[in-house]
């Protein structure tokens, strides 16, 4: 695979949102102590606790600091993080919908979706909250138009190498093709398919 020298990088705003999982630390002196989270909402920090709640434009705590992150609302959901760095998201009534189990979570607004990972492997969890594609990709990278690409490691019978299997995959978890190769092109994935049959 050989990357053109005429191409142009693009950072989307849905790139920067797949693969900022939250990983870094953020110093004490760094977090913010109130940060907009919706039109009538906003996370505020306990400076004794170190960690975020829910209050209204008003001021009224809507729910307690136990959160060492929430983002900001999008589609009625916001992802939080808990002190074991376990993902999850809220609804609007502050249920977590989607439980506080996952080593990431990210939301893709292109299709109303989430990417999440757990034990160290990649999988989707549809609009309606089921899990779609179960944890069981090594990587994920370039998610457009619905489809994402992940990858499956294996180690080579006969050498210390690393062999890697790339798969175009659909919202709703069906592998569409074994691929050989894929970069992201604007709103496009472009493959190089590995045969011509559907999967």
């Amino acid at each position: 695979f050989t990357i053109p020298q005429d191409y142009t990088q693009i950072d989307t705003p849905i790139a920067t949102e797949i693969f900022s999982f939250g990983d870094e630390e953020i110093e004490e002196s760094e977090k913010y102590k109130e940060f907009y989270l919706n039109d009538s909402l906003s996370a505020f920090l306990d400076e004794n606790l170190q960690l975020y709640g829910i209050k209204t434009n008003d001021g009224d705590t809507v729910l307690p600091a136990q959160y060492t992150n929430i983002n900001p609302y999008e589609n009625g959901l916001a992802i939080v993080s808990n002190e074991n760095n376990e993902f999850g998201a809220l609804d609007l009534q502050f249920r977590p919908i989607i439980p506080l189990e996952y080593e990431s979570l990210n939301f893709n607004s292109e299709d109303q979706t989430f990417i999440f990972s757990k034990n160290g492997k990649y999988g989707i969890i549809d609009s309606h909250f089921n899990v779609k594609l179960e944890c069981e990709y090594d990587s994920f990278s370039n998610y457009h138009n619905g489809y994402g690409v992940f990858s499956k490691y294996r180690e080579s019978k006969w050498s210390d190498d690393v062999w890697v299997d790339n798969f175009l995959i659909d919202n709703n978890g069906k592998v569409q093709y074994k691929i050989k190769e894929s970069f992201a092109d604007g709103h496009k994935i472009v493959c190089c398919v590995d045969d011509q049959q559907n999967m």
